[in-house]
């Protein structure tokens, strides 16, 4: 069974996809990021910023809870789990 990535509005536009599947072991949230930006190279620019963090317009939910990033990255991810990749975009 696999971690189910879902990447939405803008952030499909940067992977390509606005699903991914990840069968590869992963046990923590920081092992799914390393995971998802060696297969999307260009999501750790949008992603972070210069010091680590999220940026303030992007949200991590794991099974409908918010991550805090990098605070809970030791988070346990199990297959079956899905997470979602927000971006909160504004205007007027």
């Amino acid at each position: 069974m696999a971690i189910y990535v879902k990447f939405m509005s803008y952030l499909s536009n940067i992977t390509g996809t606005s699903e991914y599947h990840i069968k590869n072991p992963c046990k923590t949230m920081e092992d799914v990021m390393e995971h998802l930006m060696d297969q999307f190279p260009d999501l750790r620019e949008e992603l972070f910023d210069e010091f680590g963090d999220i940026g303030y317009i992007y949200q991590i939910i794991l099974n409908g809870r918010r991550i805090l990033w990098p605070g809970e990255k030791e988070i346990s991810v199990l297959p079956g789990d899905e997470i979602l990749f927000l971006a909160f975009l504004g205007g007027g």
